[in-house]
């Protein structure tokens, strides 16, 4: 038995004094590589001299090719050595490592989703919508390589009740992104956009980075989609995009202090709607390494667009990424990918339907009359979501119509379905 266990010792020894030697082995090998390159080139340039007739090689011309073609036969007597050490399962650090980063799923999008205070009903009814929570948040992130975060900055009176109930809701949700070098202010909504990116492709390495707006409805699978049909194109900007009118009045609501920069004819260069857009990687690390040059305007959409301009860009006007509440024909089985939310929507689920009466699942102040009256009347194909001046509600996986309607989106579960009143009025009988 004391035998046995000093022979498996002197077997473990030889093997790591081996392993030993073919590390050392190894590393000269790596520091004779360049050298022996360039005495490589010496001995071709030497013979050619010789095969010329050039008798002119001095001793040490001499010296330095047999010294070269020595560590020829060392390198290829290495290569021997390292080939069966492969064999018999020796296998270095460093490619284990980069082994193991190749089986982990590399990260398709960032989705970042710009909130501030006074805003937990928006996030709320995100997370009840369409953005998973808990467990199924990081789901998210192993099966289909998407992240999903709020973004909010800090209160001018650091610590105060407003920065507690962001840390509190954070402590249950795990689900923000908080700069805490930004203070949250709407003039300061463009520099909030920039630090976003410049966190996320600090923190993340995916392949696109997306801003969201907290009143925006984010059909997850679709944009994932989308996504990966530009992975090719490594700086890319896709977008709904658009060109504004550029406002030089002090006191109108998009002010734009900066507009005599946009010329005469006072409109914005070509940007993506800042409802909902992605970018590349690479667009994201030229907004880090260059952070303290990159300027902002009075809108983020326009702030961001600014950065690429002067770029070899691909711009993508990508109509998935519209977020119209009066679209004329929303087919949800062609991939609808974003919808425009507002305060003014109400939620239905099959149980309130039968019992004809409207029901609030996230408690909004202002959902409407919850004794409204609805039409049960069914219409069995997506053409029928082309009619305008109607109000949609969810049954199934089919859809059904009353009045005033001004927008839709589809849920996961197939249950509800947000929609937007203009007038609270009773529907048609």
């Amino acid at each position: 038995m004391h035998s046995r266990a000093s022979s498996n010792r002197l077997s473990a020894s030889a093997f790591r004094s081996r392993i030993s030697l073919l590390l050392l082995s190894m590393f000269a090998t790596m520091a004779s590589l360049y050298d022996a390159q360039n005495r490589v080139y010496l001995i071709n340039e030497l013979d050619k001299r010789t095969g010329q007739g050039q008798s002119a090689i001095s001793v040490d011309d001499t010296l330095k090719i047999i010294t070269c073609r020595e560590q020829h036969k060392k390198f290829a007597a290495l290569e021997v050595e390292l080939a069966k050490a492969r064999e018999e399962g020796f296998v270095s650090k460093h490619s284990s490592e980069n082994s193991g980063a190749h089986k982990k799923k590399k990260i398709l999008a960032v989705i970042g989703i710009i909130t501030k205070f006074g805003r937990k009903k928006n996030r709320d009814a995100i997370r009840k919508a369409w953005m998973p929570t808990g467990a199924a948040l990081k789901k998210l992130q192993d099966e289909k390589g998407i992240i999903v975060r709020f973004v909010i900055g800090r209160s001018a009176n650091r610590g105060d009740s407003m920065d507690r109930e962001i840390d509190n809701e954070n402590g249950q949700t795990n689900d923000f992104i908080i700069l805490n070098d930004h203070i949250e202010a709407p003039e300061e909504q463009p520099k909030k956009t920039k630090l976003f990116f410049i966190h996320v492709v600090e923190h993340w390495d995916a392949e696109f980075y997306a801003k969201v707006n907290d009143d925006v409805y984010v059909n997850i699978d679709a944009l994932g989609a989308t996504l990966a049909s530009h992975l090719d194109e490594p700086r890319l900007y896709i977008g709904c995009m658009k060109s504004g009118e550029v406002f030089s009045e002090p006191t109108h609501r998009w002010y734009e202090p900066d507009w005599w920069k946009f010329g005469d004819g006072k409109s914005y260069f070509r940007h993506a709607s800042g409802e909902i857009y992605a970018i590349s990687k690479a667009l994201a690390q030229f907004i880090s390494i260059n952070r303290s040059i990159l300027r902002t305007y009075a809108h983020d959409d326009v702030s961001a667009g600014s950065w690429f301009i002067g770029l070899d860009v691909k711009y993508v006007d990508e109509g998935k990424f519209c977020c119209s509440s009066w679209s004329s024909a929303m087919d949800l089985d062609n991939e609808l990918l974003s919808v425009r939310l507002v305060l003014e929507f109400v939620a239905f689920s099959r149980q309130s339907i039968k019992k004809g009466s409207l029901y609030n699942p996230f408690g909004l102040s202002d959902a409407g009359n919850e004794n409204l009256l609805i039409k049960k009347q069914k219409y069995k194909n997506s053409k029928d979501l082309q009619l305008r001046n109607t109000q949609v509600l969810e049954v199934g996986k089919r859809l059904k119509f009353g009045s005033h309607s001004k927008g839709l989106c589809d849920c996961e579960d197939g249950i509800w379905l947000f929609v937007i009143i203009k007038e609270h009025s009773v529907f048609p009988g």
